[in-house]
């Protein structure tokens, strides 16, 4: 197990978002008022971010914030369907208009295939923010991870 806060949601994933963008704050906010947290499709050589297509509604999110491998919980969100869908991608939804003005005034990037922001189309379940534990996140630069692969599987009940 790599943490030690019980009281985390178990969720089907575990987001490790960075302040290469945005801080914290803004971040958690977007992702609420927006109901989307920001990811492309697609890499800058056309092939599918690791695990997108997997990601699927109902599907629930850990959200962490960080960086250096060490990161802290955000938010618990759930998988809804997408208002603007993305081709081939279960839970991906393309930015509205407004949406779209913000990012690429924050600096995001926008999807190379599409040439439009995409993101996984959330609704938030819990606040997390004053939960204080640290998640190590697995060497790699894979920022979306099993929940298994970041917190080991479940631990038996005693009988």
């Amino acid at each position: 197990m790599l943490f030690d806060e019980p009281d985390l949601p178990p969720c089907d994933w575990a987001y490790f978002a960075t302040p290469s963008r945005e801080s914290f704050e803004y971040t958690a906010a977007y992702a609420d008022e927006f109901g989307m947290i920001v990811r492309p499709a697609y890499n800058r050589n056309s092939i599918p971010i690791a695990n997108v297509k997997r990601i699927r509604q109902a599907h629930r999110i850990l959200m962490a914030y960080g960086s250096a491998g060490s990161y802290r919980p955000m938010f618990s969100c759930i998988v809804v369907p997408a208002p603007r869908p993305v081709p081939g991608f279960d839970a991906l939804s393309f930015a509205d208009a407004a949406q779209h003005e913000r990012l690429q005034n924050s600096g995001y990037v926008s999807d190379p295939v599409f040439n439009k922001f995409t993101g996984i189309s959330i609704k938030m379940l819990q606040d997390l923010e004053h939960i204080t534990c640290r998640i190590r996140k697995p060497a790699g630069n894979n920022v979306i991870r099993t929940w298994i692969e970041v917190f080991g599987p479940p631990i038996p009940e005693a009988e």
